[in-house]
């Protein structure tokens, strides 16, 4: 299911993506923020997100491409 943080980084407005994003993990908000070259940010958002992975080392291993 698309959701409004989905609809918000396709036309571009990326903090707004990053304000109405509830998936966990927070793809939309990572990529949202690598767009407005928030890298800090991101980066941080990563680690969490692979500190929470526990079970799923899919996830684990997605964040470490970003």
């Amino acid at each position: 299911m698309t959701s409004a943080a989905h609809s918000y980084f396709m036309l571009g407005q990326y903090q707004r993506a990053i304000e109405v994003d509830s998936d966990r993990p927070p793809y939309i908000s990572v990529t949202s923020n690598i767009a407005l070259r928030q890298y800090d940010e991101a980066r941080a958002l990563c680690e969490a997100a692979k500190a929470h992975a526990g079970e799923h080392p899919h996830v684990e291993l997605m964040f470490q491409v970003f």
